[in-house]
């Protein structure tokens, strides 16, 4: 659905900063938006998708583009939900700036 080529897959895994970095690209190519990013996790997966084993990559994609790596060190799941969602905030902020 992204139109992400297996050349531009090339030497790319799907849980990296790169990756995540050509997916919020091809969000806002494909819906025409100013922004994009990947889709973010979603509340009914279990846990692990939320704790500290699982880094989270936070991706952003419009008149400039960041990525970074969030590590809680936590397994609180709804405290890792509400720092997740304040680190794409700030992301968001600071390619505004």
């Amino acid at each position: 659905m992204l139109g992400i080529t297996r050349e531009e897959m090339s030497g790319l895994r799907s849980a990296s900063e790169p990756y995540a970095r050509l997916v919020a690209r091809r969000v806002r190519e494909q819906l025409g938006a100013t922004w994009g990013s990947p889709r973010p996790a979603r509340a009914d997966r279990p846990a692990i998708a939320t704790a500290t084993r699982r880094p989270r990559l936070l991706a952003l994609s419009g008149p400039v583009e960041l990525v970074t790596t969030l590590e809680t060190g936590s397994s609180d799941r709804e405290a890792n939900m509400w720092r997740f969602a304040r680190a794409a905030l700030e992301l968001l902020l600071s390619a505004m700036r």
